[in-house]
């Protein structure tokens, strides 16, 4: 008798160290979020992207690393995709920085700024952004123009 519960507590140890390690590998099998500034006058980080009603707020961490006054979010180049396949278009993105909505954002070098991408009507069933590209430029100028891309955001709900 004790030998047949002490093989059955072997086996349900097997089972549970089972369902844990699939339980942390669905959890952890997600793709890394990648961001690439374009520029070395600036650092961009992404903090987060979270679900507000139908939008999906999307906050940076922007620190200038270099003369720059400001950088300017231009109109030319606003594309985001998500994992439903859907596109948002320029007229469905807007910044945001200091509670307001802005394109030209004053930054400092060595001081960190929060920056929030608002992306209007975002499908309910989207969980990630699997491509974020944004024109942006320094000191309000469009003279030489970056492109900020981030891969595989996801999105908290």
């Amino acid at each position: 008798m004790f030998n047949l519960i002490k093989r059955e507590m072997k086996q349900m140890k097997h089972l549970f160290v089972t369902i844990i390690l699939l339980i942390t590998g669905f959890v952890y099998s997600g793709a890394q979020v990648r961001v690439d500034s374009g520029a070395t006058e600036v650092e961009m980080k992404v903090k987060r992207a979270v679900s507000r009603g139908n939008d999906v707020c999307i906050d940076l961490i922007v620190t200038g690393l270099s003369s720059w006054e400001s950088i300017a979010f231009w109109v030319i180049e606003r594309k985001i995709y998500d994992d439903e396949g859907n596109f948002y278009e320029r007229n469905q993105i807007h910044f945001e920085a200091d509670g307001e909505m802005k394109n030209v954002i004053p930054i400092e070098r060595g001081i960190a700024r929060k920056v929030r991408i608002v992306v209007k009507n975002v499908d309910e069933y989207a969980s990630s952004f699997t491509l974020i590209k944004l024109h942006y430029d320094g000191n309000n100028t469009s003279a030489n123009p970056r492109m900020l891309t981030i891969r595989d955001l996801p999105i908290t709900r």
